[in-house]
């Protein structure tokens, strides 16, 4: 696709929702740079179960709602534009405070529609800073923690899962066995998996039931054990 001259942008997810699948970032990243296209990354599935460099991946632009894997309230979130690109992009819509004629709020209808030069300009909302004073707060744990070690810990966490459905007859692995095609979610699809859920919900285990398979999403701050006690109500 991208050796047609009519494609001017890459949208991927990082990471699939159901099933956990890990794209290449770097791969995809390197051949839209070659061609000049531009590489958009959803990141929500991903962040916080890896760590990602967007400029190692060539990714010109990344939006990442912060309510999964961040910890965050919901409606909180982010959108990374490379800073070359600034200047260059004009946003579709006019946001009250994404022109710079929103800083004197004695003048609002004066109506300067200049862009601001930063990234504010892609600002669309009245940002809700109570919900984003949440996010500041578990960005900062995470940070305490260290995004290289928590995701070396989800990465064992889910190790475990990965090898103990390759050991069961009767249990399928949804999500793809390489270390590097899978973050923090593992799919499971067990003979009866709509019973399985049930078992887990009734433990008070918290999964996802998707497309037939059992998700499980451990974060960095479950354990062992508590994978361990997953598989086993899963198994019946």
């Amino acid at each position: 696709m991208l050796e047609d001259p009519a494609v001017k942008a890459v949208s991927v997810s990082w990471v699939g929702f159901a099933n956990g699948y890990t794209v290449d970032l770097q791969a995809i990243g390197r051949a839209c740079r070659a061609r000049g296209a531009y590489f958009v990354v959803d990141a929500i599935q991903g962040l916080g179960a890896r760590t990602l460099d967007v400029r190692a991946c060539h990714v010109d632009v990344l939006a990442c709602g912060a309510q999964k894997w961040l910890l965050s309230p919901w409606g909180t979130g982010f959108v990374y534009v490379r800073r070359e690109l600034i200047p260059a992009l004009e946003p579709q819509v006019v946001s009250w405070m994404s022109v710079k004629g929103s800083d004197d709020f004695t003048r609002l209808t004066d109506y300067d529609l200049s862009w601001r030069d930063d990234a504010r300009r892609f600002e669309l909302i009245t940002l809700p800073f109570q919900d984003f004073a949440g996010m500041n707060a578990s960005l900062e744990l995470i940070l305490e923690a260290g995004p290289e070690s928590a995701a070396a810990h989800i990465g064992a966490l889910t190790d475990i899962v990965v090898e103990w459905a390759a050991e069961q007859s009767d249990v399928e692995l949804v999500t793809p066995a390489l270390p590097q095609r899978r973050a923090g979610i593992v799919s499971v699809r067990p003979r009866d998996a709509s019973a399985a859920s049930a078992r887990l919900r009734s433990a008070g285990v918290v999964h996802s039931l998707r497309e037939g398979a059992i998700r499980l999403s451990p974060h960095f701050y479950n354990t062992a054990e508590e994978v361990r006690r997953a598989l086993a109500l899963i198994r019946g």
